[in-house]
């Protein structure tokens, strides 16, 4: 292994191999490694992005970027020409940040509310008056009152009203 880290040149003879194969190649690039970084700039909110997506997996700014160019480019080869153009074209998403702040704001639970309407039938809620119960609402508007047990909804018997 030498000063490098590199044990018999494994990236410099694959480097070396590839400019000796191409014609215009400069013998200059052969005492660059290709693992060498370089420096480039980012807008404040991509690297903000970065760092709060990072965190939660334990990634590095730095990591969490490569991570996402990375992830991207196998995506790029999954899409066709249009949809990447269409993706281009309209790219309106709000960035992480954006989105984290208004989680916890009536806009956040309106949107929480709306996606929740938009889904198939039947919804669930708390119940209003009985913690730790649930409201089941079918497509008819009928509620009923219940709780899960082993993943499957378990109506409760309603209690018996005092005259």
């Amino acid at each position: 292994m030498d000063s490098r880290g590199d044990r018999g040149g494994g990236v410099w003879a694959a480097r070396l191999a590839k400019v000796a194969a191409s014609d215009s190649g400069s013998a200059v690039a052969i005492c660059y490694p290709v693992t060498m970084s370089q420096p480039v700039k980012l807008s404040d909110s991509l690297v903000l992005d970065a760092r709060l997506a990072g965190e939660t997996v334990a990634r590095s700014i730095a990591g969490q970027v490569e991570y996402c160019a990375r992830l991207g480019r196998s995506v790029e080869l999954l899409l066709e020409g249009r949809q990447e153009f269409a993706l281009c074209r309209g790219a309106t998403a709000r960035p992480l940040s954006a989105c984290r702040e208004s989680v916890d704001s009536p806009e956040g639970r309106q949107r929480v509310a709306d996606l929740i309407e938009s889904r198939p039938y039947p919804h669930y809620q708390p119940h209003p008056d009985r913690p730790g119960l649930l409201e089941r609402i079918d497509t008819d508007g009928s509620r009923t009152v219940g709780r899960f047990v082993k993943r499957q909804f378990r109506p409760i018997a309603a209690k018996n009203e005092r005259r």
